[in-house]
């Protein structure tokens, strides 16, 4: 019995962090990055340490309500994520205004050129592992891909045992 509960320990901890592989490169591919929230200018619905992901999105896209990342001074790479509260598309191209949830004041007003992407899905709490891994990270992730594929490598060519046959009792 113990063999089976470290059996089954062992494949949620490997289907835990495929999964967070999955969170953190999918967007990479998408042509996005993922973040980590600092403040609480969002909350409740983004918190300090939720990871998002967030993918490139044109401007006819982008509608009220979605949330996105930008630079708040064109050609700074600070960046902040907040709500779209307006859409002004009398010029010749579009102006966004934009608003932190916790926020009463709306931001400047910014152009697509500073528009980032929008938030595609959060991961909650995420953020504070990845702070304390820090630049460890994509070395962390490589070394468990790594184990993932000598693992699965491993059990595939392995030879199969037979099981052992269990006596009934009587």
């Amino acid at each position: 019995m113990p063999s089976k509960i470290a059996a089954v320990a062992g494949w949620l901890v490997i289907a835990a962090i495929v999964a967070g592989a999955v969170v953190m490169v999918m967007p990479r591919l998408m042509g996005g990055a993922t973040l980590t929230i600092l403040t609480g200018s969002m909350q409740p619905t983004l918190n300090p340490g939720d990871v998002i992901a967030v993918t490139p999105v044109a401007d006819a896209d982008l509608r009220v309500g979605d949330v996105v990342t930008f630079q708040p001074v064109s050609g700074d790479p600070t960046l902040v994520t907040h709500r779209v509260v307006d859409i002004d598309s009398s010029g010749v191209e579009p102006v966004f205004t934009t608003r932190g949830d916790a926020n009463s004041a709306d931001d400047e007003p910014i152009i697509s050129d500073q528009i980032q992407g929008r938030v595609l899905y959060t991961v909650p709490l995420l953020g504070w592992a990845r702070t304390l891994l820090g630049p460890a990270v994509p070395v962390i992730v490589a070394v468990v891909a790594g184990c993932l594929i000598a693992f699965g490598t491993v059990a595939v060519l392995r030879p199969s045992r037979p099981r052992s046959s269990r006596k009934a009792s009587t």
